[in-house]
């Protein structure tokens, strides 16, 4: 394809949050052996589309692209999976700090409310985490773990490229970099 002298490339961020708005065309002339899809919460749409993780995919280069998404990858603590136990506990603990009649009544409450409100922020800001960074020469992707492994005590899933044939990124296979 001659679009690819001009537009191939090793990486790319995925516009507009993985919405479907993309031609094949331009996919196929990037050629890309990583993807990384950033997309938010509380959406009336569906991101990243399945027809575009299907395309970044079929189009992406070698055998197995890599496709990073921080909304599939992210998952949330257990308190999330019952939000209308968590919304009573907050509503309580509001009513709680309202009609506090003490200074130590009411801090005791607020330290309460604050605990609850900090389970749901670092719910969602940590897991999922999508970091890419390069030296020029080479380039780390690595996405932070909900739970660290037990028997190598990884807090990340790393994926390391390195310079391959022509000039482009290859996926450099795990055995070969942990061992440097």
């Amino acid at each position: 394809m001659e679009a690819r002298k001009t537009f191939e490339v090793d990486a790319v961020k995925a516009c507009h949050h993985g919405s479907s708005d993309f031609s094949a065309v331009f996919l196929e002339a990037l050629n890309t052996l990583v993807t990384v899809v950033s997309s938010g919460d509380d959406e009336s749409h569906c991101h990243p589309r399945p027809d575009t993780l299907g395309a970044i995919g079929r189009f992406g280069r070698g055998e197995r692209p890599l496709i990073f998404s921080t909304e599939l990858a992210r998952s949330t603590r257990e308190n999330i999976r019952r939000p209308v136990e968590l919304r009573q506990k907050i509503r309580l603990l509001i009513d709680r700090l309202a009609t506090a009649t003490t200074p130590a009544a009411r801090e005791q409450a607020q330290k309460a409310l604050d605990e609850e409100l900090a389970k749901i922020e670092r719910s969602v800001a940590v897991y999922g985490m999508i970091t890419l960074r390069t030296d020029g020469r080479r380039m780390l992707l690595a996405q932070k773990l909900e739970k660290r492994r037990a028997i190598t005590g990884e807090e990340f899933d790393i994926h390391l490229l390195g310079p391959g044939a022509n000039d482009s990124l290859e996926l450099v296979p795990k055995e070969v970099w942990s061992r440097e």
